[in-house]
């Protein structure tokens, strides 16, 4: 609560990181219901509006929470929401703070009488339903919506872009997002390194410049823990590629002044008759199980670097190296 409340961008990540800890561990399922919300209030990005089962005073101080992002996201509180807040009240009699916050919900919800009206101002508290604003989801639409409108003009004016190398290791593929800015002679620079938490978190004003391909790129970003906490940010990287398809940056790792394109192609069926029996083959073959399918080809623009796709068994992605190099 206390990162809600002051909502500083640090706080903000440390909140998103401990709904992705809480979803990732499943420790309760307000964590998977509302990390979308929690998202929206770090980065302005949209989140979905679902129907969302009551809560039950079983849910014990986690349903009090829930109750709280319930209001503050604007959910309708009808007769049966009624039902379960004098559940969860009754459930937690002996715990006059929470029984108080209870009551303060049900009074901004129901437009009750407050039992105790001066209990938060003799503690000098602030109630926790007041933390935050109500906001309608058309409110929140809109707030998404003028994000989206500042980006193409952003995006068309920006000396900064960011480009991915692709790199090929054992059969697998790594993805490396670089930030690259445009020289004075009107020359990209080869990049640097950009954290992928940086770009996960997505509400640092610098990054305006971001594409709406690179968006969803860095949506299979996710935080990773260990024992002592988060330990760093990985790329979901074979996923990640779908969404590279067609992105106008991108190049080859170990040599990153080659361009390279990734367009989307076709597994072929190939018959072939052997006296007088015919004999079926995939190309390129495809090993069942086996999540993906790479191949590296020359500069034939028939040929490429081939990636099975995450939602059809039978389409490829391909690399094709290009007639020139260095970026443009």
């Amino acid at each position: 609560m206390a990162l809600i409340a002051e909502r500083s961008e640090d706080d903000l990540k440390r909140l998103v990181v401990q709904f992705e800890v809480g979803k990732k561990d499943k420790l309760n399922s307000l964590y998977d219901e509302h990390i979308d919300w929690i998202y929206y209030l770090a980065t302005g990005l949209a989140c979905h509006t679902s129907t969302v089962q009551p809560v039950t005073a079983s849910y014990g101080f986690a349903g009090l929470i829930e109750l709280l992002i319930l209001y503050w996201r604007d959910y309708p509180f009808d007769a049966n929401w009624r039902t379960q807040c004098e559940k969860l009240h009754h459930a937690w009699q002996e715990y006059e703070w929470v029984t108080q916050e209870l009551d303060v919900l049900m009074v901004r919800a129901f437009s009750d009488d407050l039992l105790q009206p001066n209990w938060h101002a003799d503690r000098q508290l602030t109630a926790w339903v007041d933390l935050l604003p109500r906001e309608a989801a058309w409110s929140r639409a809109l707030t998404a919506l003028s994000q989206l409108n500042t980006k193409p003009n952003e995006v068309a004016t920006s000396h900064i872009r960011l480009a991915w190398l692709v790199n090929l290791l054992h059969g697998g593929v790594t993805l490396e997002p670089r930030e690259q800015k445009l020289g004075t002679k009107g020359v990209w620079s080869k990049g640097r390194a950009v954290a992928l938490k940086r770009l996960a978190i997505g509400n640092d004003p610098a990054l305006a410049y971001l594409s709406a391909q690179d968006q969803r790129i860095v949506r299979y970003a996710h935080a990773e823990h260990n024992y002592y906490g988060e330990s760093g940010y990985t790329l979901d990287h074979e996923s990640a590629l779908f969404e590279l398809i067609g992105h106008p940056q991108v190049y080859w790792a170990d040599a990153p002044d080659v361009r390279i394109d990734i367009v989307e192609g076709e597994v072929a069926l190939q018959l072939k008759e052997n006296k007088g029996q015919i004999s079926l083959k995939l190309n390129p073959k495809v090993i069942a199980g086996e999540r993906c399918c790479l191949e590296k080809r020359n500069p034939n623009p028939a040929d490429g670097l081939s990636h099975q796709a995450r939602h059809s068994p039978n389409r490829r992605h391909y690399w094709q190296w290009p007639h020139g190099s260095g970026p443009s």
